[in-house]
């Protein structure tokens, strides 16, 4: 319920920048570092947008990478951002290639890409890196790791690598090296990554709006029939200003989604002992005092349910959210089934190497139809 603020702190700009200058030793003088040649993109499965490209061919162009894949809500943030770069300055030389790098079994389905695509606008090439070929090549761990999703390796036109930038927080120094290079390079001053600010709340340059001018509620999301155009939430805008707020508790309107039976022994309706807790102080995650109820506020809370002995002893809602309604957790869904899952498995009431669909029927025809119990969290 608190993945608004989660998800401000984390960026997934999962990128690879290939910049142009005028010889290595003109990057040389700027400090930049020689890491060797540039890896080849290698091992696509299938291209999507484009025919096959290699890094050979792009010579004399700013190649961007950007390592991400469809379901992952931190590579989801940063596309609006690349889309942008991509139809600013593909006229000025960048290339933008998505390397779509899948974490799950269902990730690696071209159809589903492609969907991915076109729900979110997506013009720019897409490889399809099923291996990891190009993953590892480009030094990002033998093993696919998330953590690894924010490495920033730039390289010049005669194929060396000459930056490597691990991490997400410094996007002011890596605005500045940026202008440097393309002004040594007779390029555009524009043409930088990063002109657009990426949106993290660990970045002190970007000011978050007050959370009351978030609440779509107040702001007429998706209020009459049919919305006003400036007030409709699509999968393509979902990430846009206050946007997601409506979106996060209102996916199944969004796209296609499959209603999962509870089974024939129904659902436990949990006591309630409340109490008002709104006022327990405590220290945030930046040392100040504040109060549960402020805390909900500041982290742009859609929902707070707080369970104690197995009775709910606080819920609160916001942004026009109800009780029946299911909220996006993302990531966090993940690690508690994945935690609920592998207790069963010890447990002996759940066989990993058996197909989903044995336990839940309505996901056969689904992207999860030929996974294991075992895959979604391996």
């Amino acid at each position: 319920m608190l993945l608004h603020r989660h998800l401000k702190r984390t960026v997934a700009v999962v990128a690879a920048l290939l910049a142009i200058a005028s010889t290595p030793a003109r990057a040389g003088s700027l400090g930049l570092h020689d890491y060797g040649v540039a890896p080849e993109i290698i091992g696509i499965e299938k291209w999507l947008n484009s025919e096959p490209l290699t890094i050979g061919g792009l010579r004399g162009k700013v190649v961007l990478i950007d390592f991400w894949t469809y379901s992952c809500i931190n590579c989801l943030r940063t596309l609006p951002y690349v889309a942008r770069w991509h139809e600013k300055f593909k006229d000025r030389g960048l290339v933008v290639i998505g390397v779509h790098t899948p974490e799950f079994g269902y990730e690696r389905s071209t159809r589903n890409v492609q969907t991915a695509i076109q729900r979110f606008g997506i013009k720019y090439p897409v490889a399809q890196d099923n291996l990891y070929s190009t993953w590892k090549a480009f030094e990002n761990g033998g093993l696919f790791d998330r953590s690894r999703r924010t490495d920033h390796v730039e390289a010049f036109r005669r194929g060396r690598l000459r930056r490597d930038r691990t991490g997400d927080r410094n996007t002011a120094q890596q605005r500045e090296e940026g202008r440097t290079k393309m002004k040594s390079s007779c390029i555009a001053l524009t043409l930088v990554i990063g002109l657009s600010r990426v949106a993290s709340a660990q970045t002190p340059q970007v000011q978050l709006p007050p959370p009351e001018k978030t609440d779509p509620v107040a702001l007429g999301l998706m209020q009459g029939f049919p919305p006003p155009p400036d007030k409709t939430v699509t999968f393509s805008n979902v990430l846009k200003g206050a946007n997601g707020r409506w979106a996060f508790h209102h996916m199944r309107e969004l796209g296609p989604t499959v209603n999962v039976w509870h089974g024939e022994l129904g659902v436990k309706p949990l006591k309630a002992e409340l109490k008002d807790l709104g006022g327990v102080s405590f220290s945030d995650d930046k040392e100040s005092p504040t109060t549960i109820a402020d805390w909900q506020k500041n982290t742009f809370t859609d929902g707070l349910l707080v369970l104690h002995k197995g009775k709910i002893v606080y819920e609160k809602r916001y942004s026009g959210m109800r009780p029946e309604q299911p909220h996006s957790l993302w990531s966090v869904t993940k690690s508690f089934t994945g935690l609920l899952a592998t207790m069963m498995i010890a447990e002996g009431k759940l066989d990993p190497n058996a197909k989903i669909p044995q336990y839940i029927p309505e996901l056969e025809a689904s992207a999860w139809g030929d996974a294991t119990c075992s895959k979604p969290w391996t």
